[in-house]
């Protein structure tokens, strides 16, 4: 089974939205230093369920976090657009762990 763990900042807060059925998913962009500030990889990010509603306030841009999930079924090839282009993973999260910032805001995460 294919597994990714990464760690970076939150580069735009989080939305909930639904699908068709009813379901719940949470979407924010991701970033990864590589090494400084030109060599960034991007990850467009979902975390499904439940915890997506609970989450949203606490996934604001700037926020330090790992993540763990997999790839999106594209054989881990990224999404590409512009010119120059650009490009982005698209991850699906099954965990995630806040890092670093002040005590008394990771002290009152409702999970």
């Amino acid at each position: 089974m294919q597994r990714i763990v990464i760690s970076g900042r939150v580069a735009k807060d989080a939305e909930v939205r639904f699908t068709a059925d009813g379901k719940q998913v949470a979407v924010f962009n991701f970033a990864v230093s590589d090494g400084g500030k030109d060599k960034v990889i991007w990850f467009r990010c979902s975390l499904w369920g439940e915890r997506a509603s609970k989450l949203v306030d606490y996934l604001k841009k700037g926020v330090a976090l790992m993540l763990d999930g997999r790839l999106s079924h594209d054989n881990g090839k990224p999404r590409t657009w512009g010119d120059p282009a650009r490009a982005s993973f698209e991850m699906f999260v099954d965990n995630l762990e806040f890092m670093g910032g002040k005590k008394e805001q990771t002290e009152e995460l409702p999970f």
